[in-house]
C-alpha cells in the first residue's frame, strides 16, 4: 500500500502493534520486521473498513501465530514472559489511548500554539500543587488539633509552626518539581509502570479538585470571625457584649475606690440592662495549643447570668470531642471552674473632685451680708 491510499492509524492500532512487536523482541530487527512491517498499515485499514482490534485477540498471542506461520522457532520462556495481567494490561491500554488522543487533539493548527504556551507554564503547576498539598495538610492538622480560635490561613502554610511550615513547604516543592521532571518518578510515558502512571493521574486530577477547597478558605477566612459561636449561644443577642477596640471583652476584673480587687460586682448599662461578656468571647485556647479555656457564668436562682465579674473560667484537654457547652455538675466534678486572679494585685486610688475647707469657709463669711448668693449652696460639699 502506498502513501497515497495509505489509512491514518489509530491509537488502538499503534498501541495493539507495539505489543506485537514486545512479544517478538528476542527476534532481530530484520526478522522482526519481516513479520510486522505492514502491519499497522493493515490493521488500519481493517478498522476503516469497520472492523476492531479486539477481534485479533491477546497480540502476544497473536506474535505466537505469526511466529508458527513464519516458521520461526517459539519464543523460550524467560524472566521477563510474565502471564498475561487483564486489568493491568487495559489499564494501560486506556492511558495510552487518552495519551494518544490528547496529543492528537493540542496538535492541531487551532491549537497547537495555545497549547505550547502552556507547556511552559508547567513549573508553575508542579509549584502550585506542592503549595496545595502542604495546605491540605496544615488544613487537616488545625482540625486533628482543633484549632478553632479564629485564626486565619496563610499563604505559607505555618503547619502549628511558621518554620516547621516553610521547611515542609521547600521540600514539598523540590519533590514536585522534581516529579515534574520526570527525574523522580516513572511519569506517564507509555511503556512505564502502569501503577505509577495510574497514582500521578490521580493525584493531579485531585489537586485539581481540591483547589477551590484551599482558595476558599483564603475566601472566607474575612467573614468567618465568630459569626458561627456566635449563633451558638442563642441566649445572648447577637450583638451583645462588652468591647473594647472593636474586640469582645473576655472577662471584666473590677476594684473598688481604694484600688482593692472586688468579686461578684454585677454591671449594668444606663437603661438597666445587663453588660455581658458574651460566652463565646470568653473561649479561648491556652498558649502551646492543648488546652481549652471556658467562661462559665454566674448563677441568678437557676438563670445563668454572663454580667457578673469576674467570670469563672474552666480549663479542658482541648481534643476533637471536647464539650464546650456549660456543664451543670462541673462545680462538683474532679475538674471544677474556679475564679481566676485579678491581673493586678491594687491599682491607685481614686477620688471624686470635693471643694477644700477653706474655701467653704470664706464662702460663708462672704455670705454673712444682706445679700447672699445662692450659688454657693450649688457647689459639692467634702465627706
Amino acid at each position: 500500500m502506498n502513501d497515497t491510499t495509505r489509512v491514518e492509524a489509530r491509537p488502538d492500532v499503534t498501541d495493539f502493534v507495539n505489543r506485537v512487536r514486545a512479544r517478538l523482541s528476542d527476534l532481530s530487527e530484520e526478522e522482526r520486521e519481516e513479520l510486522v512491517g505492514g502491519l499497522e498499515a493493515d490493521l488500519a485499514e481493517l478498522v476503516a473498513d469497520g472492523g476492531s482490534v479486539s477481534e485479533l485477540g491477546d497480540p502476544r498471542a497473536y506474535a505466537d501465530e505469526l511466529r508458527s506461520a513464519a516458521g520461526v522457532p517459539a519464543r523460550s520462556r524467560d524472566a521477563s514472559d510474565e502471564p498475561a495481567r487483564p486489568l493491568r494490561d487495559a489499564l494501560a491500554a486506556g492511558l495510552d489511548h487518552a495519551r494518544n488522543r490528547w496529543e492528537a487533539l493540542v496538535n492541531r493548527e487551532a491549537t497547537v500554539g495555545a497549547w505550547s504556551f502552556l507547556v511552559t507554564l508547567r513549573p508553575v503547576w508542579w509549584v502550585f500543587r506542592a503549595w496545595l498539598a502542604v495546605q491540605l495538610v496544615d488544613i487537616f492538622a488545625s482540625v486533628v488539633n482543633y484549632q478553632w480560635s479564629g485564626d486565619r490561613p496563610t499563604v505559607v502554610p505555618t503547619l502549628l509552626g511558621l518554620f516547621p511550615g516553610v521547611v515542609v513547604l521547600a521540600v514539598a516543592v523540590v519533590g514536585s518539581v522534581q516529579i515534574g521532571r520526570g527525574r523522580w518518578w516513572p511519569g506517564s510515558a507509555i511503556g512505564r509502570s502502569v501503577a505509577a502512571r495510574v497514582l500521578l493521574v490521580g493525584l493531579n486530577a485531585f489537586a485539581v479538585v481540591a483547589t477551590p477547597v484551599v482558595l476558599g478558605q483564603f475566601a472566607n477566612a474575612a467573614d468567618a470571625g465568630y459569626a458561627g459561636a456566635a449563633s451558638a449561644y442563642p441566649a445572648q443577642e447577637p450583638q451583645a457584649g462588652l468591647r473594647n477596640a472593636g474586640e469582645y471583652v473576655q472577662n471584666v476584673f473590677p476594684y473598688d475606690a481604694q484600688g482593692r480587687p472586688l468579686t461578684g460586682v454585677q454591671l449594668f448599662d444606663q437603661d438597666g440592662n445587663p453588660l455581658v461578656v458574651p460566652r463565646f468571647a470568653g473561649e479561648t485556647v491556652a498558649p502551646g495549643g492543648e488546652t481549652l479555656v471556658s467562661a462559665y457564668p454566674w448563677l441568678q436562682g437557676e438563670r445563668q447570668v454572663y454580667n457578673v465579674f469576674p467570670l469563672p473560667r474552666r480549663e479542658q484537654e482541648l481534643t476533637p470531642t471536647v464539650d464546650t457547652r456549660v456543664d451543670p455538675d462541673a462545680w462538683t466534678s474532679a475538674n471544677p471552674p474556679y475564679l481566676p486572679g485579678h491581673p493586678l494585685t491594687v491599682v491607685p486610688p481614686v477620688a471624686l473632685p470635693t471643694v477644700p475647707a477653706d474655701a467653704e469657709g470664706s464662702g460663708e463669711a462672704e455670705g454673712s451680708g444682706d445679700e447672699v448668693d445662692g450659688s454657693d449652696s450649688e457647689k459639692p460639699r467634702s465627706r
